[in-house]
């Protein structure tokens, strides 16, 4: 008999090495091994046992409290003449106290292991010391969408139907990645990992593997933190230069920049109609498109201008990423020297150009009295 260890309130498997002595044939063999929780026999038949074979059986067995206690096993046979003999085996056991303890560790999935490890959400997860949280420290890039997820039994019992589901960090279940049966059963010792695609998990900052599992008569829950946030992007307006010209319009140029980790995309930028400013033709919004991270695009915009009161321009950017629609504004100063050169010519242009003035001046009254005619 072997296996002269179980853990309490658990299915123990238990091998038995039948074996013939004789010099003939046995028949008919039958062994019971008797639970040592409840007293329940498990049944186990040999039809035929060559002279000087053995054979393995294996048994499952329940264990009660823990402490020293014994396993019996009880055998029938009959022999070629038909006697019918039986044989009794009684082992001392220890029944040793349950240990509930599973680990997993959450890192980026590098180049190297792509290849190794089984695509999409079907390896195992697990948590430590039947279900605490521990946070998982960051090594590596923390936006990668490929993870390696690695969980260990350090536990005496089997865990069993194991389930992950993937949550934020406020325990909503990510239904990108759903609810995905693990295995069937994990073995004291046993390791295993997973590759987990977050490619399609939006929004969130901070993710949690929760692993459900049978051990024993109970369910259990495990967990671990890993901080990962989905690439998105962020719409900066930088080298901005507002320009008044004479005619009281005002000219926008600048540089639509993303400093965020992921792409813009159908960005566009418009001016923001106000008592003092209003789009104008030909430039009234501009269509960006896509911005990858880190990079940059120009824009010129147009507007109209009450330039004598005017002191700013809005600037309106909406964008995707993410999977979001995302909306920001800027505020651009309109610069006072030149909204005062809008206003009217300067004093050394008044001096020079004084004839050439009064000239148009007449010629604006005359227009206006013919069509009064």
């Amino acid at each position: 008999m072997r296996n002269a260890s179980l853990v309490a309130g658990t299915d123990n498997t238990v091998e038995a090495v039948v074996s013939n002595p004789t010099t003939a044939p046995l028949r008919d063999i039958v062994v019971r091994a008797t639970d040592p929780a409840g007293g329940e026999q498990t049944r186990r038949t040999i039809a035929t046992l060559a002279a000087g074979a053995s054979e393995t059986l294996t048994f499952e067995v329940r264990a009660g409290d823990p402490g020293d206690r014994e396993l019996t096993l009880r055998t029938t046979a009959t022999d070629p003449t038909g006697a019918v003999s039986t044989a009794t085996h009684s082992r001392p056991v220890t029944v040793d106290a349950l240990t509930e303890d599973v680990g997993v560790r959450a890192r980026p999935t590098t180049a190297d292991e792509t290849d190794q490890v089984t695509s999409g959400l079907s390896g195992l997860l697990g948590g430590n010391g039947g279900g605490a949280l521990r946070q998982q420290s960051d090594e590596g890039e923390q936006d990668r969408a490929l993870v390696d997820v690695t969980v260990t039994n350090f536990g005496n019992a089997p865990v069993e139907r194991v389930v992950l589901t993937a949550r934020s960090t406020d325990g909503a279940v990510l239904s990108p990645v759903g609810r995905v049966a693990v295995t069937d059963r994990l073995a004291p010792g046993e390791s295993a990992t997973a590759q987990v695609d977050l490619t399609d998990v939006r929004g969130v900052d901070g993710i949690r593997f929760v692993a459900s599992y049978r051990l024993a008569d109970r369910s259990g829950e495990a967990a671990v933190a890993y901080g990962y946030s989905a690439r998105a992007g962020n719409a900066t307006i930088t080298g901005a230069d507002v320009t008044v010209e004479a005619d009281g319009r005002l000219r926008v140029d600048g540089n639509l920049a993303n400093t965020g980790t992921g792409e813009l995309r159908s960005a566009v930028v418009r001016v923001v109609p106000d008592d003092r400013v209003r789009p104008a033709y030909p430039q009234r919004n501009y269509f960006v498109g896509t911005v990858a991270d880190s990079e940059f695009a120009p824009f010129e915009l147009t507007a109209q201008a009450d330039v004598a009161n005017a002191s700013s321009v809005t600037v309106e950017v909406t964008y995707t990423t993410d999977g979001e629609q995302v909306r920001q504004t800027a505020t651009l100063p309109v610069p006072e020297q030149r909204a005062a050169e809008a206003t009217g010519p300067s004093t050394t242009v008044l001096a020079v150009g004084s004839a050439v003035v009064a000239v148009l001046a007449v010629g604006v009254i005359v227009l206006v009295r013919r069509r009064r005619r």
